[in-house]
């Protein structure tokens, strides 16, 4: 029987992945604590949740580096600090190695840490400022146990410092909700609203148009492709998810400026799961660019509901994705890209619309049944519990050196 924990996470309420564990967590019978800076839109019943923000002398400190964007998440463990004593847990859980990394600190004497970073927050910041380095390297040095949806990472972690031993990376697999079908109505609204005709292929830009994710680049390679094959029937949408004003201006004035015809679509607004997963549906093929990345939740997501896969050549992908002609036996198949430039999404493009819709089902069923035996979240969940005996007897441990 699952031993039942007292687990204070740390992290944005409004990130439906926060919220995934939380739910999780507290549907096992776990007591859950959340601490937050953001405003949950969904509470998870037995969950309590405490909001936390800058007071007194930190704002003060706040407006004197108004230049640091990280300044704040440097303060989150003050702030948090009387509420974990408070709930006195059996691990304090981060999520997110820049955002809420540094606030391990404050987990009470005999509380194990764990960090389980994103992304982005150890891929791309780190690099380019030194503060989120910081935040990141000292995380990670306070983290007893360092977790994320990343097999074959590990490389990356440790050259921030994370021990080999604290390691536990799993692919958390796709939400359930992306396993079910939504009806046929849903599906043919998204392609009302966007205008594009039945026969038309449809192919997805997923992720945020963030400008480090790629969107750009995909673009680029779009305009390339569709000089080389302007006969193709087919479309390419683009989605605006978290990407601020200034990211998702340029992307647009980019498309004017690259597409000469009428094959792009936009999403100008960020979208649930209701709305993702119809569009999925309709979708026939997903573009992935960034240049670096975990196993990402939205890759999986996508071919839970039998999106074929167009992706950037990162070891992230590889480790779940073969190319369909490397590897014609792999479990799941897709096209893994030359490289990041717009010949070759143009090319790898081209080889998915060469493909007949007879040779595209088996491979596409056969995506499907690996995801389902392998990649569902309540199938994989559990093993944070793991993660969190292993994080428990590395704390003990520590205590008795």
């Amino acid at each position: 029987m699952m031993q039942r924990l007292r687990v204070a996470l740390l992290g944005n309420a409004a990130n439906e992945h926060t919220m995934r564990w939380a739910r999780w967590l507290a549907a096992h019978r776990h007591e859950v604590l959340l601490v937050t800076d953001r405003e949950s839109t969904d509470p998870v019943p037995g969950v309590k949740e405490v909001r936390i923000e800058p007071e007194g002398w930190q704002r003060a400190k706040l407006w004197l580096r108004r230049g640091d964007v990280f300044a704040w998440n440097g303060m989150k463990g003050e702030s948090a600090g009387p509420h974990l004593r408070e709930f006195a847990p059996d691990v304090v859980h981060s999520l997110d190695a820049v955002g809420w990394g540094e606030a391990l600190s404050a987990a009470p004497r005999g509380s194990a840490r764990v960090l389980m970073p994103w992304g982005s927050d150890v891929l791309w910041w780190p690099k380019r400022s030194w503060a989120a380095r910081r935040i990141v390297r000292r995380a990670m040095r306070l983290a007893h146990a360092v977790t994320g949806n990343g097999p074959g990472l590990e490389e990356e972690l440790a050259a921030l410092g994370a021990e080999r031993a604290a390691m536990y990376m799993f692919s958390w697999g796709a939400s359930d909700v992306y396993f079910t079908l939504p009806s046929r109505r849903e599906v043919e609204g998204w392609r009302e609203v966007l205008g594009i005709a039945p026969g038309t292929r449809i192919v997805l830009s997923p992720r945020s148009a963030k400008g480090h994710l790629g969107a750009a680049r995909i673009l680029r390679g779009w305009a390339h492709w569709r000089r080389e094959a302007p006969e193709s029937q087919s479309a390419l949408v683009l989605l605006r998810g978290h990407a601020t004003d200034r990211d998702w201006s340029s992307v647009l004035a980019m498309k004017d400026k690259l597409v000469t015809d009428d094959s792009v679509r936009v999403v100008d607004r960020l979208l649930g799961w209701r709305e993702l997963l119809p569009l999925y549906h309709l979708a026939d093929a997903a573009v992935m660019m960034p240049r670096t990345d975990f196993r990402s939740l939205t890759m999986l997501e996508f071919m839970a509901c039998g999106v074929f896969p167009i992706l950037a050549p990162l070891p992230a992908y590889r480790g779940r994705v073969a190319d369909m002609g490397a590897e014609p036996e792999a479990p799941v198949r897709g096209v893994l890209l030359g490289g990041h430039s717009p010949q070759a999404l143009a090319e790898g493009l081209s080889r998915w619309d060469r493909l007949a819709d007879d040779d595209l089902a088996p491979l596409l069923e056969g995506n499907r049944r690996a995801m389902q035996a392998e990649e569902r979240f309540s199938v994989n969940a559990p093993k944070i519990i793991e993660v969190y005996d292993r994080a428990l007897r590395r704390a003990r441990a520590r205590s008795r050196a």
